[in-house]
Formats: structure tokens, C-alpha cells, sequence
């Protein structure tokens, strides 16, 4: 237990002290939680609690797996799978209550080093119940999180086998519009030009981008550049959507990406002096 103890501990002095390390994210924008379907907790814009009150819940997972793309995957790595820019929390965050505790001083306190503010806090800007729920999802992708019985695995595949086969679609997601995604995915880079992100009213720093075209910046947006991650954080995104967003911003920028691309089309290719017959 003592060296479990001790364990844990070392983890969490990792944790903090690489978070210390990574680029200064603290002008992030916090993206709203949508808690619907949380049991409240008592007290929670007072007392931030010790412990998860909502491990192993279900919901909870499902609203911080959401949650945890649209605000922490910037820098810590969709489904939490770092690419070097903020510690990998799979590893980083131990289980139980060491875990809890290491979780609830950044949500309260952020992490700020000389002065500069390299994690805001989220205490009092979020929701606790969302913040948990993030907590709660962590625990689920962590490296010592246990691993699920096969059987439980055979079992869910033998209930889709059986469905009937004339069961009625699932009604489709209903699309963002570019605004919604830039709102909720890109404005914590984008509006204060974090990490060296353009931002949206930038019209200089946006031309030479633009000039990749539509198809372009969309294979750029899907794979990922520099320090932005694969579509921004949000994996749930659609190719529609990604193409939309990148209009909307291209757009606030006074650029119109349907004109330029027209444009480059247009232009002559610019060809090389006829070389004289060698024969």
C-alpha cells in the first residue's frame, strides 16, 4: 500500500511538473458542458468536491468523453492520446482518490509558472458536474483502467446480430453549421492566435492559406498541422462540417475562398523558354 502510495505520488509530481513544460494555452476559451442528465451535486459552485462522484457512471462518461474534445483535446490529444504538447493523461492521472485529488488541483487552480498561465483553471468557469464527468471519462481510457470480460464483448455482438434486419435507422446527428464548429472547436486557438494559430479576423496571415484551396486547408484540417490536432480536437466532425468551418473563418476574414480559387485557376502557368531543336 506505502509503495502504492508512493507510486502515485511520483505520478502526480510528473504531471505537474510536465505540464509546467508544455507552451503557454492559458488565453484558451472554456467550451460550455452540457450536464443534462447529471444528478446535481450539492453545493457545487461552493465546494469543489474531494472525490468523482460519478465514476463508472455511464452518462457521465458519455458527456466528458464530448466534453474532454471540445476542451482539452487541443493540447492533451484526442482521446487522450498526447502528442507531446501537454502530458499524456492516460498515463499521467492515476486511478482513485490520488487521481481525484491531482485532477482537482488543476481544475482549481490551472497551472501558472513566472507569471504565465501555461492550463487555466476551470473551477468556477465550468460546471463541476461537467468537469467530473470529464474526470470520469479519463478513467475509462486510463492505462490501469481494467479491461472488459470478453464475454461482456461477445455478448453485444450477438445482440446486433439478432437485431431484426428491418429495424428503422438511427435518426442522423443534424449537421453544425461553420459558425457552431468554430465556436465550440476552434475559437480557443483562433480568436487569440494561440500556438501561432492565425486568427479568424487575419486577413494577411489567412491569404497564403487560402491559396491552397478548399481541398486543400481540408486535408490540412483532417490530418492535422503543426500544433493543431486532427480536425481541431473533435473527431466527431464531418468532412462537410470541416469544409463549412473553414468558409465561415476564411469568410470573417474578408476572403472569399470561391473567388481566390477561381482566381488561381485562371492565372496563365508560367512557362519556360522554348529550348532550341537539338537535331
Amino acid at each position: 500500500m506505502q509503495g502504492k502510495l508512493i507510486l502515485t505520488r511520483i505520478c502526480g509530481a510528473l504531471l505537474l511538473a510536465t505540464t509546467m513544460q508544455v507552451w503557454a494555452h492559458g488565453d484558451v476559451t472554456p467550451q460550455a458542458i452540457d450536464i443534462t442528465g447529471l444528478e446535481p451535486i450539492k453545493d457545487s459552485d461552493t465546494v469543489f468536491l474531494d472525490t468523482n462522484p460519478y465514476s463508472g457512471n455511464e452518462k457521465a462518461i458519455e458527456i466528458g468523453k464530448h466534453a474532454f474534445a471540445q476542451n482539452c483535446a487541443r493540447c492533451h490529444g484526442i482521446d487522450a492520446i498526447s502528442g507531446g504538447i501537454a502530458p499524456d493523461l492516460r498515463e499521467k492521472l492515476p486511478l482513485g482518490p490520488e487521481g481525484d485529488e491531482i485532477y482537482k488541483e488543476r481544475m482549481v487552480n490551472g497551472a501558472i509558472r513566472n507569471g504565465v498561465t501555461y492550463m487555466p483553471k476551470f473551477e468556477g468557469i465550468l460546471k463541476q458536474e461537467g468537469l467530473w464527468a470529464i474526470r470520469s471519462w479519463l478513467e475509462t481510457v486510463s492505462v490501469d483502467a481494467p479491461v472488459k470480460p470478453a464475454s461482456t464483448t461477445a455478448a453485444a455482438s450477438t445482440a446486433v446480430a439478432a437485431a431484426p434486419a428491418a429495424a428503422a435507422p438511427a435518426t442522423p446527428a443534424v449537421a453544425r453549421t461553420g459558425e457552431q464548429v468554430f465556436n465550440t472547436v476552434c475559437t480557443a486557438c483562433h480568436t487569440a492566435g494561440i500556438l501561432n494559430a492565425p486568427k479568424i479576423d487575419d486577413k494577411a496571415a489567412w491569404e497564403p492559406r487560402a491559396a491552397k484551396g478548399l481541398q486543400g486547408l481540408l486535408a490540412s484540417s483532417t490530418a492535422g498541422l503543426n500544433q493543431m490536432p486532427a480536425k481541431g480536437g473533435d473527431a466527431s466532425l464531418s468532412e462537410q462540417e470541416l469544409s463549412d468551418t473553414i468558409t465561415y473563418m476564411l469568410g470573417k476574414a474578408g476572403i472569399d475562398l470561391a473567388k481566390t480559387t477561381s482566381a488561381a485557376a485562371t492565372t496563365p502557368a508560367a512557362t519556360e523558354p522554348a529550348k532550341p531543336a537539338t537535331n
